[in-house]
């Protein structure tokens, strides 16, 4: 069985330039709101897309900062800086044990609420720090409960306090037993409770939630002179509803939110079986020509996907199969093609090597050493030479529409690809640093099973055969010659860019 879509297709992605820009919309000057020499002032249209704060709504174990963990995973994704401040880490920080207990939450008890509001307030001030040193678009992302109109309206004037910064509030509203029992659970493993009964935990976490629900007020349109944005969420995706989200960032979270789920599958990551142009190391290497270790692989692919999911209580024929249109993909699902749906999308192939396609590594350091240096020296930014060559980045931004089709998909899946795209999956769900994905040691005719959970991703490897002595499959990072010139390249410069140094929020001497 075999779907091919037209809808995804890698030719509306081919880059232009040969340096990577790592903003979707370029560089955008510090929110200083000055102009001078090359300086780029906010107009409102560029504070929508430059910098944005998302404040989380919501009562405890609602699933407010697995929806932050999410939103910090895609918005890196896309190109964004990105950062979460936790009022909750500051105050065990701050107060240690003694503010872990319900009375410290409660509505009978002043004191503790004017030094939470303290609490929140310092961390603002720690999370406009870190925003106002950013260039280009950025998002601070203020994971506290903030239930009252009151706490709510004291972020809202604070926010205005900073010129061109747009404001979002995401509310999570959970009201189904399971995911409130599971999220409770979770709870009782956190830095509140680590050393405490289980029973008595519960209890305590229990009447925090109690304490906050005397007091809960939900958004509602008229905040802020009825000026307010915000995104609603009930029960962890099931429904979604935005008001007023204007711009390009707001729009974007307001997207992906609609497909996020915490519905339990599988995602089945792995490589395309073993072929001679892997064995020769070929840039690129696309034929159909498997070896005899390939040709196991695509019958142990096929028998463990079905073997895995009758033990996960599915009907293997549900498992939805996600490839890239080269011949080498379909021939390594030779033996799932009669068995399970399988999309086709160009945007899986592998990355693109222009000019240099079709070449080994040794080739290209002997024949284009120039070219061979720069990669080696950010792989992650170097773009190929020629028409159509890509960088890892390039191949992330491509990969955005299929990154948003796996989260949306509720029933397990398997991913059929090459290594560079192999790569950027994996390390988009595991939370990888851009830089170092090229780098991520991914074995041949080895699945990697991912399963999102509410904290975080667990992986497993399962390795289903051998592979070739003569294959070269290495991820590690070449040795740069000692002869290469040692100034910055404008790689580097672009590199430098992104890299910041965030200040912690203030601890309690």
């Amino acid at each position: 069985m075999s779907i091919d879509t037209s809808l995804m297709r890698i030719e509306d992605y081919v880059p232009e330039r040969r340096v990577t820009n790592t903003c979707p919309f370029g560089e955008v000057s510090p929110r200083d709101g000055a102009s001078g020499d090359g300086a780029q002032t906010f107009s409102k249209e560029t504070a929508l897309m430059g910098h944005l704060v998302v404040v989380m709504v919501g009562l405890p174990a609602r699933g407010k900062s697995y929806i932050a963990r999410k939103l910090n995973l895609y918005l890196t994704w896309i190109g964004v800086r990105v950062k979460v401040f936790n009022v909750g880490d500051h105050r065990r920080d701050s107060l240690g044990a003694d503010s872990s207990r319900a009375e410290f939450f409660s509505v009978d008890n002043p004191a503790a609420a004017d030094f939470r509001d303290k609490l929140a307030q310092e961390v603002q001030e720690v999370m406009y720090s870190w925003l106002a040193a950013q260039s280009g678009c950025a998002v601070s992302i203020f994971d506290a409960t903030n239930t009252t109109k009151k706490r709510r309206q004291m972020v809202i004037e604070r926010c205005k306090r900073e010129p061109g910064v747009g404001l979002l509030f995401i509310e999570s509203i959970c009201q189904d037993p399971g995911i409130l029992s599971q999220n409770y659970q979770i709870k009782l493993h956190n830095a509140d409770y680590c050393n405490t009964d289980r029973q008595t935990a519960l209890d305590d976490f229990r009447e925090r939630v109690r304490n906050y629900e005397r007091v809960y007020e939900e958004l509602e349109d008229g905040e802020d002179n009825g000026d307010v944005q915000y995104i609603k969420l009930f029960n962890v995706g099931q429904k979604v509803c935005s008001y007023r989200c204007n711009g390009y960032l707001m729009s974007q979270i307001s997207f992906y939110l609609q497909n996020i789920h915490i519905t339990p599958r599988k995602i089945w990551l792995t490589h395309h079986a073993e072929s001679e142009d892997l064995l020769m190391g070929k840039l690129g290497g696309t034929k159909r020509t498997l070896t005899p270790c390939g040709r196991t692989f695509t019958t142990r692919l096929a028998e463990f996907v079905k073997q895995r999911a009758r033990e996960l209580g599915e009907d293997p024929a549900d498992v939805l199969v996600l490839t890239g249109t080269q011949a080498v993909h379909m021939e390594t699902l030779k033996d799932c093609a009669t068995v399970y749906p399988i999309v086709k999308a160009s945007l899986l192939n592998e990355l693109r090597g222009g000019d240099l396609e079709g070449l080994t590594d040794d080739e290209i350091r002997t024949l284009h050493p120039e070219e061979f240096r720069q990669r080696v020296q950010e792989k992650h930014l170097y773009r190929y030479p020629g028409a159509g060559g890509e960088s890892y980045f390039d191949v992330m931004q491509r990969l955005r529409p299929i990154i948003i089709e796996v989260e949306r998909q509720r029933r397990s899946l398997l991913v059929v690809c090459h290594l560079a795209v192999q790569q950027c999956i994996y390390g988009y769900f595991v939370g990888e640093k851009a830089e170092a994905i090229p780098y991520l040691p991914m074995k041949l005719h080895t699945v990697y099973e991912l399963s999102t959970m509410l904290s975080d991703c667990q992986v497993v490897e399962h390795e289903l055969c051998s592979v070739s002595p003569r294959v070269k499959f290495s991820s590690q990072r070449p040795p740069i010659s000692h002869s290469a010139p040692t100034t910055p390249s404008k790689l580097s410069k672009v590199a430098a860019s992104i890299r910041t140094n965030v200040p912690d929020v203030p601890r309690k001497p």
